[in-house]
């Protein structure tokens, strides 16, 4: 058995390591060729774009973070503060890199794939888009990794806590504001096309610009996902070793820094993955994608092996976290299928009776993929604590997100795919390298399908872990069915999912208004544009659009921070462990309902679009046009607002939990 105390530094060291390697990829992507001036024109568009809603974003989460510090500091003490803000800066930091590289990749990966062909243009987008995967998990591993340094003592849970609270609050800014952007970009172009007709569809207006940012926004948002649920699966499992029974404080500090080196061991399996990826010529993206996520989970089982063998920890250990692992490539494939082939085409057909029978074909799909999901992760629960009681439980979570880097990758890639799409039709490059482009979006949205939908259960496996966390840090073992704090809690806490979701949806029609104004007066003041020879400057309605977007994200983030509070200190712990509980299984399965609906609508859309069922422009095709359009909404917006509302709200509990009154 090594020393435990120099683990405590190597995740750290590993993290730099990680971000080296984005600097590299970052580099590839920068010296690779841009294309035309029309081509590199919208790009640096798009790119400015995404940078000016992130310092909107960047403000309102300065304000947030200014409350919840002195909240901090003055329950848990200004250390804990301190560890809030660099959770906040490090997730910050990671959003302006990657939306930094995807903007510069669109524009890169056209010119690649009209000079070098589709398989080229996906290898260089998939290395964009792995900067944002490998530079979040890369400053999560040295966040975590540093406090963990600095306080290895029992007491350093509160600040491992207080870390991932602060990486929660940016992603719950990042996904509901961006996914409400997102939401309002894309409906933004068909809005116009009604009211303005003279507008030619590859012009670059207002709405074209705008809709590429949302792409962007929301293949980086999944790496402020990432951020929140490693660091707060950290903090759960972390709590949970400090809380344990062992004997000798050599074996209580092993336990607490195994849960960082197997982060810090996905970490390294998703650099070899996407090497790995980079020498698979000519495959498809979903290939690729299954290829990087089984090397990075053979890499990820041997550094889980070996620091298990240093740290002198028993092989249930291990078995836990491959019990995760395992769990997250069986909701994968679970995933391919939900929206796959089969299902999509049940849905396409039912088109054939219209709207209603379309989203009533949807739902049912949606319903039908929470099952499978929900089973994998219940055994998994139930196989890791018998193994390892309730440690075990966090190990299996933190396995779960041993491929988190290489999903938020896959979505960034795919946002980049859609958006070099759009480049190359504004950019009149010809039809072979639209079509080519076009067939690319398609299979990276695919991918990214899947790759969100299992971003959203690997959350939810690592807010599970909260519970036995939240149990350890308030001595609450279980809670009585007829406790009537406990049932208030319950119902409470489950609403809270719905009442988010709602607010996400109405956000994206009010904001959709304030945008079209100033859109169509700058449409109107662009001299040249519906000849194609200009286009228009869309800083007035991006920036209506971005400050609608933050203002609409007020009222869900209070419920978020405001519901624990006054449930935690006005009913108790057991209480606040009803909510904790309602909301997590109400939240996830609801969103896991959500994308699994919305990606199958678009899916029978594409199938459409392709040739079955009547083609495009049929009766079919309208009908599946409207449930793709609800789909993306609920998908894009909803989903992602419940998703990260929820992850904060665990968080929050878990940090508010030693101050709470002991149970009665």
């Amino acid at each position: 058995m090594v020393n435990s105390v120099y683990w405590i530094y190597s995740p750290p060291l590993v993290g730099l390591g990680g971000l080296v390697v984005a600097a590299l990829l970052y580099g590839s992507v920068n010296t690779s060729p841009a294309g035309n001036e029309r081509m590199r024109e919208l790009s640096d568009v798009v790119r400015r774009g995404g940078m000016v809603f992130l310092m909107k974003e960047c403000r309102g989460a300065a304000v947030l973070a200014a409350g919840v510090f002195c909240l901090l500091a003055w329950q848990t003490g200004a250390a804990a503060g301190v560890a809030f803000l660099a959770g906040v800066g490090c997730s910050m930091l990671a959003r302006f890199i990657g939306m930094d590289a995807v903007g510069r990749t669109h524009s890169r990966a056209v010119e690649a794939g009209r000079s070098m062909g589709p398989a080229t243009a996906f290898r260089l987008a998939f290395r964009g888009g792995s900067v944002v995967g490998l530079g979040a998990l890369s400053l999560t591993v040295i966040g975590l990794g540093g406090v963990f340094s600095v306080f290895h003592a029992p007491t350093t849970v509160r600040h491992l806590a207080a870390f991932a609270l602060g990486a929660a609050s940016v992603a719950l800014l990042a996904r509901t504001a961006g996914g409400i952007f997102a939401q309002v970009a894309d409906s933004i172009p068909s809005v116009l096309r009604n009211v303005e007709p003279s507008v030619p569809e590859d012009a670059r207006h207002p709405a074209v610009v705008a809709a590429s940012i949302g792409q962007d926004l929301a293949g980086v948002g999944v790496g402020a996902d990432v951020m929140g649920s490693c660091a707060f699966a950290i903090a759960a499992s972390v709590t949970i070793a400090a809380a344990s029974g062992a004997t000798a404080e050599s074996q209580r500090v092993a336990a607490m820094a195994y849960p960082l080196v197997l982060l810090a061991s996905g970490l390294l399996g998703a650099v070899v993955g996407v090497f790995v990826v980079s020498g698979l010529r000519g495959r498809a993206p979903a290939t690729a994608r299954r290829g990087a996520s089984l090397v990075s989970a053979a890499v990820f089982s041997v550094g889980a092996y070996g620091a298990a063998h240093m740290l002198g920890l028993p092989l249930r250990s291990l078995l836990c976290a491959a019990l995760g692992l395992g769990a997250a490539i069986l909701i994968e494939l679970a995933s391919d299928r939900s929206s796959g082939s089969r299902p999509s085409h049940r849905v396409a057909e039912a088109s054939h009776a219209g709207p209603a029978a379309n989203l009533v074909a949807g739902l049912a799909v949606g319903m039908e993929g929470c099952g499978l999901p929900a089973l994998v992760i219940a055994g998994a629960m139930l196989g890791a604590h018998h193994l390892y009681g309730l440690y075990g439980i966090g190990l299996a979570a933190l396995g779960m997100l041993a491929n988190s880097a290489v999903s938020a990758g896959t979505a960034s890639a795919a946002a980049i795919a859609a958006n070099a799409a759009t480049i190359a039709r504004v950019s009149r490059l010809g039809p072979d390298v639209l079509e080519m482009m076009e067939a690319l979006r398609l299979r990276g949205r695919r991918s990214s399908a899947a790759a969100r939908g299992l971003a959203t259960l690997g959350a939810a496996m690592a807010a599970l872990t909260v519970f036995a966390a939240f149990g350890a840090a308030t001595n609450l073992k279980a809670m009585e069915l007829g406790h009537p704090a406990a049932a208030a809690g319950l119902l409470i806490g489950g609403v809270i999912p719905f009442l988010v979701g709602a607010l996400a949806l109405k956000a994206v029609g009010l904001s959709v208004y304030e945008m079209l104004t100033p859109a169509r007066r700058e449409i109107r003041e662009a001299k040249g544009l519906v000849e194609g020879v200009s286009g228009a400057v869309p800083d007035a309605s991006l920036s209506a659009a971005a400050r609608s977007s933050l203002r609409h994200t007020v009222i869900p983030g209070l419920i978020a921070l405001l519901a624990p509070l006054i449930v935690g200190f006005l009913l108790g712990a057991e209480a606040l462990g009803g909510l904790l509980v309602g909301s997590t299984v109400t939240g996830f399965l609801l969103a896991s309902f959500l994308v699994n609906a919305g990606n199958t609508w678009s899916r029978a859309k594409e199938r459409i679009e392709m040739g079955a069922v009547g083609g495009r422009w049929s009766d079919s095709h309208s009908a599946a046009t409207v449930g793709a359009a609800a789909g993306d909404l609920l998908a894009g917006a909803a989903a992602p607002a419940i998703g990260v509302a929820v992850q904060f709200m665990a968080i929050l509990c878990l940090v508010i939990a030693p101050s709470l009154p002991p149970p009665g």
